[in-house]
């Protein structure tokens, strides 16, 4: 994802405070777009409250991303609980 798309998308998620609705701006925006990196998806993370909303979007965009390498490890220091980064390294593994 470009840089100016990646920042215009930081902006609208901090006018948004519903998760769901973010979710939505991140999916959507992701889709269009068509690929996005890991470090961008942890930035993005930054922005949900829970780690149910984080491994939703990093098992979303995991089949987006442009650059594999360490996924799970760049993507997965993002959650607040290690179980949950256990579940996101199952489903890379898996994927």
């Amino acid at each position: 994802m470009n840089s100016d798309i990646f920042n215009h998308l930081k902006d609208s998620l901090t006018k948004t405070t519903n998760p769901e609705n973010q979710m939505y701006l991140i999916t959507r925006t992701i889709g269009n777009v068509g690929t996005i990196s890991r470090t961008q998806i942890a930035d993005l993370m930054k922005y949900l409250p829970s780690d149910y909303y984080k491994l939703q979007l990093s098992k979303m965009a995991y089949g987006y991303v442009n650059d594999f390498h360490s996924y799970d490890h760049i993507v997965g220091d993002s959650f607040s609980f290690h179980h949950t980064k256990d579940y996101l390294n199952e489903y890379v593994h898996r994927y």
